[in-house]
């Protein structure tokens, strides 16, 4: 989601560059305050590997979160 991206003026980016996933797979964690962390964990980790784009990465979240909120 852009909210993400707009909020932390590209600390996302300065975080990828330095190789900490985990401190973003927090941030995002605490963003979207998901039950489930391990899956959100997985999806953030092979996502940013990949893309890391702001674009696909809002598609991916949005496509992630209708599909979790669906299981609910």
């Amino acid at each position: 989601h852009m909210e993400v991206y707009k909020s932390d003026n590209g600390r996302s980016g300065f975080i990828y560059e330095l190789e900490n996933k985990e401190e973003l797979i927090q941030s995002f964690d605490k963003y979207y305050n998901t039950p489930n962390r391990a899956m959100l964990s997985q999806n953030a980790k092979q996502c940013f590997d990949l893309y890391y784009d702001m674009r696909i990465m809002s598609e991916h979240y949005s496509k992630l979160y209708l599909e979790m909120g669906n299981k609910v």
